[in-house]
This record gives structure tokens, C-alpha cells and sequence, in this order.
């Protein structure tokens, strides 16, 4: 969907542009209330039921979506998006670092990861070119549809995984659910440096995902196909994945960790300042559309 997502909100769900983006503060405050008691979800049941259990919403979410243009049912399934992303934020690294713990094998882990990373950008840029021809040949209703498919499937998928054994500093599964909410946001309010690394994260994220909820209104004010769309997104994605295939090399070439954070900070927020004048003079007689204040503030699925 990440392709057309704003046609289908505009075409098929007749949502104005205050209605889309009060959807998306909706499902960031929802995430926001989840994302604590999803992670003792895991902790109580174990992370495999929890990456599971996010794919399985996701389709649920994904389907319910394309099933009536209303808003109601578009907040459900809002709703559903954010508790499955809660599920799945954080218990899939988890996944990944205590299975090379287990294999004695710590020091690859943000090798590892930023592979992670970048087979999920490839599968959004190939759900991105998919999306954008399904669309352009169905209508936009379609790829939201049969995003529930591959959703579905990776629920799947993560049920066949081994729960690697954890680490002694992480609680053990079981116990009561309120005891382990309680203890994650106390660990939350006594580490400064977790609270500093969260806004740091919400901070980059705001500035750089809104990119997602913009360039396709400034493609079609330049009268950019549908079909395209998903071109454009792709190449995004592998902007991103060339990145992240070197991001050791990019680390010690940059200075470090903490450099890389600090550009990673700054330069999209100048690289948004560039589209702006970049798609001025492409387009300098066509009236950009008026976007509501809250769109400052919105981030948008985490889905292919």
C-alpha cells in the first residue's frame, strides 16, 4: 500500500486531508499506549507468539481496511494496525540478537540487523511496484486488500521459529502481566539515556517519514502516472538499502555511532527543505493542497 496509500485514502475512502491525518495521530497514540503492554505480552507468552500474533492483525487490519469507505471502520482497523505494530516492534530484534547470542555471536549485530532492515525495505519495494500497477489496473482498494495476504503469511512464518533462549538479565516468560508493565516503565523513568535515545528516534522519524504522507500529492502536482508511484518508492527503498548494506563502512567514515545519529538528524531535515525548492520550480503555478497542522505529528504504517 505505501505506493498509493494517499489516492486510496482520497479516492476510494473519500477522506479529506484532516480526516487522513487525524487517522494517523489516532494510530500514533494508539501505538503509543500499546507499545508497553505488547512488550509484556512478550516477555509473558514469548516473542514468537508476539511477532505472530502482530501478522496475523496486520491482515485482519489490512482486509478490514478495504471492506467499506467509512471512517468508523477506518479507525478499527487503525487501531488494529497500532496494537500489531506494538506487537512486533522490538520482539523481532530481540528474536534476532538472542539467536546470535545463543550462537556466540554478539559482535555481528548490527551487521545482522541492518541486513534485517534491508530485506524489509526490499519487501516494500517490491510490494511498492506491485501495489502501484495493482492500483493503477484495479483501483486503490485492491493492494490494501491483498496486503492481507503476505501479512497472513508472515504470521505463518514466525509460528515455525525457535524461541532462542534469553539472555539472565531479561525476565524470564511468565509472571503476572501487571508486574511486568509496572517494571517496564520504571526501567523507562530510571534510564535517562533509553529516554534520551526514544525522543532522538521519535524526533528523526517525524521528520523523515513525513516524506511518505507528501511526495505523492507533489507527484501528482507535477502529473506524475499512478502507475509511477511505486517506481519512485522503490527507488527510496533502495537509496535505503544501498545505506544500510555498508553501515559499517558508513560508521567509521562518518566517525562513529553518535556522528551517524547526529547526521541522520540533520540531514533529512535539510534534504526536505531541498524538495521544497526543487518542486517549486518543477511545478511553480500549481497551488500546493493545504495540509492541517497534525500532520507535523503523524507517522505512517510500517507496511509494505
Amino acid at each position: 500500500m505505501s505506493a498509493v496509500i494517499i489516492p486510496f485514502f482520497r479516492e476510494w475512502g473519500r477522506l479529506s486531508f484532516v480526516q487522513i491525518f487525524a487517522l494517523q495521530t489516532w494510530f500514533m497514540l494508539m501505538s503509543f499506549l500499546m507499545e508497553v503492554p505488547t512488550g509484556a505480552v512478550a516477555d509473558r507468552f514469548g516473542r514468537k507468539v508476539s511477532v505472530a500474533c502482530g501478522g496475523f492483525l496486520l491482515a485482519a487490519a489490512s482486509a478490514l481496511y478495504g471492506t467499506f469507505p467509512e471512517l468508523g471502520v477506518f479507525v478499527v482497523a487503525e487501531t488494529l494496525f497500532a496494537v500489531a505494530v506494538a506487537l512486533i516492534s522490538g520482539a523481532d530484534e530481540a528474536l534476532a540478537y538472542d539467536s546470535l547470542r545463543a550462537q556466540g555471536r554478539e559482535a555481528e549485530a548490527s551487521r545482522v540487523m541492518a541486513r534485517l532492515e534491508a530485506a524489509k525495505l526490499a519487501g516494500i519495494l517490491v510490494g511498492a511496484l506491485l501495489g502501484a500497477v495493482v492500483a493503477s489496473s484495479f483501483g486503490v482498494r485492491w493492494p490494501m486488500l491483498l496486503q492481507a495476504v503476505p501479512m497472513a503469511f508472515s504470521g505463518l512464518l514466525a509460528l515455525s521459529l525457535t524461541e532462542p533462549p534469553r539472555s539472565r538479565k531479561e525476565p524470564a516468560a511468565g509472571g503476572s502481566y501487571l508486574r511486568l508493565l509496572s517494571g517496564g516503565l520504571h526501567h523507562f523513568r530510571s534510564a535517562p539515556e533509553l529516554r534520551a535515545l526514544a525522543l532522538d528516534q521519535v524526533a528523526c522519524a517525524t521528520v523523515a517519514w513525513l516524506v511518505i504522507w507528501l511526495y505523492q500529492l507533489q507527484l501528482a502536482r507535477v502529473g506524475v502516472p499512478l502507475a509511477a508511484f511505486g517506481v519512485v518508492h522503490a527507488a527510496m527503498g533502495l537509496g535505503q538499502i544501498a545505506l544500510l548494506s555498508r553501515i559499517a563502512r558508513v560508521e567509521q567514515v562518518v566517525g562513529g555511532k553518535a556522528r551517524l545519529a547526529q547526521l541522520t538528524a540533520l540531514l533529512p531535515a535539510l534534504a526536505m527543505l531541498g524538495l521544497l525548492f526543487g518542486l517549486e520550480r518543477l511545478a511553480p503555478r500549481a497551488p500546493a493542497p493545504r495540509l492541517p497542522p497534525c500532520c507535523l505529528i503523524s507517522l505512517p504504517w510500517r507496511c509494505a
